[in-house]
């Protein structure tokens, strides 16, 4: 039969254990869970779009968190205020390391960016890129406006 004395300490012991690798465990499911939402890209996001022989057109995009069991994560809507269009459908957001693509086919459109990351790359600052419509391809940069 073992020694009661000498069972409770080890006992004792790997309860403390199995506690702080539980907190360990529990905090990494946290901090990978807040590094699966990624809200850097919410807010809004504004940019010119500057085509030859045409005024620059300011386009506003919108991106929200989606709710949980979304594709991406994010949903959108797209505003050309000179148009006086406002809420327009993005149908998807894919954001794939630092690269973003806006497909927006209500308006054979698509944004194909890359994140651009402060100094410390913790902040996404723009989002550099082409809109593509209709086979044409124009540089866009969009900055953070909130």
């Amino acid at each position: 039969m073992p020694d009661p004395t000498k069972i409770l300490p080890a006992t004792s012991a790997r309860i403390k254990f199995i506690g702080l690798l539980t907190a360990f465990l529990a905090m990494l499911w946290v901090t990978f869970a807040q590094a699966q939402a990624d809200p850097q890209l919410t807010g809004t996001w504004r940019g010119s779009l500057i085509a030859a022989q045409m005024d620059p057109l300011e386009v506003v995009l919108h991106i929200q968190s989606s709710p949980a069991g979304s594709a991406s994560g994010y949903s959108a809507t797209l505003d050309i205020p000179a148009q006086f269009r406002s809420g327009l459908p993005v149908a998807s957001i894919s954001l794939n390391g630092k690269n973003l693509l806006v497909s927006m086919p209500a308006l054979d459109a698509e944004f194909y960016g890359t994140l651009v990351f402060d100094e410390q790359g913790s902040e996404v600052l723009a989002l550099n890129g082409d809109w593509s419509q209709s086979g044409e391809y124009v540089p866009l940069r969009l900055q953070r406006s909130n």
